[in-house]
């Protein structure tokens, strides 16, 4: 290797190749990749040749009481500090795949996927059968929404180590959020069979069970838990707790989750049992002890999250920017687009907490209706234009351009439903609020769906709801920012009805849960479209879903109920402070 370049051994070693010569070729590549582990070629060229590239591809390991200190710093929760010192040595040790391996989990753990996604990826090319990376490498994918990636990452694993029981528990969960639930069950199932106590397995599947609202299963999983666990752990009492919240066993479900400690669950579960322990408190009157269980929980949730805070604040400001924008151009009318050829979907759009979710278990039980839920066909489209463009700049896009917006966002539509054209198609996004400029631009003859709840009561039932983290959902654990973020939102719509000349339909929630029959035959003509009356068998709809994705889930298989209506009233004094910013939205929407 001395005497020659990198390029010459690689020339020299195709050459071999193509005398027949492997075994000499094979020699050439690992010289190649025992000076530099990275080389892709020469990896390629082992993989090709049916040797494991690891024995030549891995270098040497730092010294051992340099990992041991690794890991117990990682085990301590010193996450940053591994991270740090783990990216220094891998430039020192760059075959270390153990190295490459520890540093992408504490960079995922710290909301660093990007970097997390490519030292597993190192990991995994320098030992190809390293399960544990590769099974890392799912997770990573599948929290980036990457889950046929992440499934085939995972199903890799499980070839390469049959009975790893983390790897099948871990596919379930890709499995789950492709709705893929049967398969999803029997993964956890696999996992339990391999390893009897594998407690996030026995948790995962109960979930399963309760979130799509199969409550049999969900007991029985339990049950069977019970037979591994005669004294439950804490997780699962956790679990038990749920059930018993959604059985109504409302003071059960305070006196077990008050037996738990905090620090007897992980982080991400101390959150749920405050919010489910806040729930309960609401339920039984005691409002001022669910209010500080609430407070602790959003505490919990900006530690934990705290890599959202500048990208939270920049999305709060570049509303207020589109809003400003909007104001300052106020009787300004932009020159009118003809309607958009293909299919025009309506736009159910509102606050989050506002009755979107049982807005939409209603209109599924139309016939002519389709329903998407919380799907990213209109953020895809901004990828040609960049997010938060102004105003200005999307209504000056030329035709050609909006064409291939339309065509990114029914792209990205048929990863998600196949649309029969002759249905009235419902894109149902709450946020989308905001981007009613790029609604408008698209699909200039669009008709809205402006789901309403008063602000104070949208305001309290976020602060109250666990939300998978993401930028936007970041700023609801913060009472300020979730008021000054539905002010500005409300604000560019309603700018947006004005300037653009806006076909809006309102539903209170307040009207809808009072009126039920009254509100969807009001929307049902708005939509034009016949009355039918499967509309008012919510329940029945429901039940047909195999996985409802949000914090409603288990709101919307029962009576329809105005228990939770004005409720923040019983809250007044907490939510004082923020009604300054609302008020104008209370006399607007006919609260006052």
């Amino acid at each position: 290797m001395a005497k020659l370049t990198v390029d010459q051994a690689l020339l020299r070693a195709k050459s071999l190749e193509r005398k027949g010569e492997l075994d000499e070729a094979r020699a050439v590549y690992q010289t190649v990749l025992q000076s530099f582990p990275g080389n892709q070629p020469a990896r390629q060229a082992i993989s090709r040749l049916g040797q494991p590239a690891q024995s030549a591809a891995t270098g040497p390991n730092p010294p051992q009481d340099s990992l041991d200190h690794l890991m117990a710093l990682y085990k301590q929760g010193h996450l940053d500090i591994v991270a740090e010192q783990a990216e220094r040595l891998t430039r020192e040790f760059p075959g270390s795949f153990a190295l490459w391996n520890l540093l992408g989990a504490s960079c995922a753990q710290t909301g660093r996927i990007s970097l997390a996604e490519q030292a597993f990826r190192s990991a995994t090319e320098l030992k190809p059968d390293f399960p544990d990376a590769f099974s890392n490498l799912g997770n990573v994918l599948k929290d980036q929404g990457r889950l046929e990636e992440a499934v085939a990452s995972f199903t890799r694993a499980i070839a390469l180590k049959p009975d790893f029981a983390e790897a099948h528990g871990n596919l379930g969960n890709a499995f789950k959020n492709l709705d893929r639930l049967e398969e999803a069950a029997a993964c956890f199932a696999r996992a339990i069979a391999l390893k009897p106590d594998h407690l996030e397995a026995h948790c995962n599947l109960f979930e399963l069970y309760e979130k799509s609202n199969r409550l049999d299963s969900a007991r029985e999983a339990l049950e069977n838990a019970r037979k591994v666990f005669p004294v439950f752990p804490p997780e699962l009492k956790l679990r038990n707790a749920a059930y018993h919240f959604r059985m109504k066993e409302f003071e059960m479900v305070i006196a077990e989750l008050q037996d738990i400690g905090a620090k007897d669950l992980r982080a991400n579960s101390e959150t749920r049992r405050l919010e489910l322990l806040a729930k309960s408190l609401e339920k039984t009157r005691r409002h001022d002890e669910a209010f500080l269980c609430m407070h602790r929980m959003n505490e919990l949730i900006k530690a934990a999250h705290k890599v959202f805070d500048e990208p939270a604040s920049a999305y709060l400001h570049n509303t207020e920017m589109r809003r400003q924008y909007l104001q300052s151009s106020r009787g300004e009318k932009p020159a009118g687009r003809s309607a958009s050829a293909g299919p025009r979907p309506v736009f159910l759009v509102g606050f989050p907490r506002s009755g979107t979710t049982l807005l939409d278990a209603f209109l599924r039980g139309h016939p002519q209706v389709e329903v998407v839920e919380e799907r990213p066909m209109l953020a895809r489209t901004t990828g040609l234009i960049g997010e938060f463009s102004p105003p200005a700049s999307i209504e000056g896009l030329d035709d050609e351009t909006l064409g291939r917006m339309r065509g990114i966002y029914f792209d990205e539509l048929k990863q998600h439903v196949l649309h029969d054209e002759g249905k009235t198609l419902v894109d149902k996004l709450p946020l989308n609020l905001i981007m009613a400029p790029e609604m408008h631009a698209l699909f200039p003859d669009a008709r809205y769906i402006l789901a309403l709840r008063h602000p104070l009561d949208c305001l309290l039932s976020n602060y109250k709801q666990i939300f998978k983290p993401n930028i936007a959902m970041y700023l609801m654990s913060d009472l300020g920012q979730a008021s000054a973020l539905y002010d500005e939102a409300m604000s560019v719509f309603h700018l947006c009805m004005e300037r653009y000349g806006l076909s809006v339909h309102r539903v209170r929630y307040e009207d809808l849960t009072h009126d039920t029959e009254g509100a969807l035959k009001s929307l049902v003509s708005f939509l034009g479209m016949e009355w039918d009356a499967t509309l008012l068998d919510h329940k029945r709809t429901a039940a047909q879903r195999r996985m409802i994705n949000t914090p409603s889930y288990s709101q919307i298989i029962e009576d329809v109920y105005t228990d939770s209506n004005f409720l923040w009233k019983k809250y007044e004094a907490q939510l004082q402070p923020f009604i300054p910013r609302l008020q104008r939205w209370m006399v607007e929407f006919g609260y006052i």
